[in-house]
């Protein structure tokens, strides 16, 4: 047993050894192509994100517009504390 671990050590490490170039190449275009992807699909999502905080804050906008141009309410308070006000 002892001695087939040592002969597949032996024999991976001379294939290893002898496709190194290959063994290289082929690592380094497959992290190439994992690398574009992931990017590729980092840009499109930061998109999504700004497309949408810019949706949000158009909102927020209008929002803030709108309450701004509504009357406020009088206070019940304020309309009893008020001399000659009719409730």
């Amino acid at each position: 047993m002892f001695k087939r671990l040592v002969i597949g050590a032996i024999v991976g490490a001379a294939v290893t050894w002898v496709y190194k170039d290959r063994i290289s190449y082929s690592t380094d275009d497959v992290t190439r192509n994992v690398r574009e992807r992931m990017a590729a699909a980092l840009d499109a999502a930061a998109e999504r994100v700004d497309s949408i905080a810019n949706i949000v804050e158009e909102g927020l906008h209008e929002a803030a517009r709108l309450i701004s141009r509504r009357p406020r309410p009088a206070l019940a308070r304020d309309a009893v504390d008020t001399p000659g006000k009719l409730s």
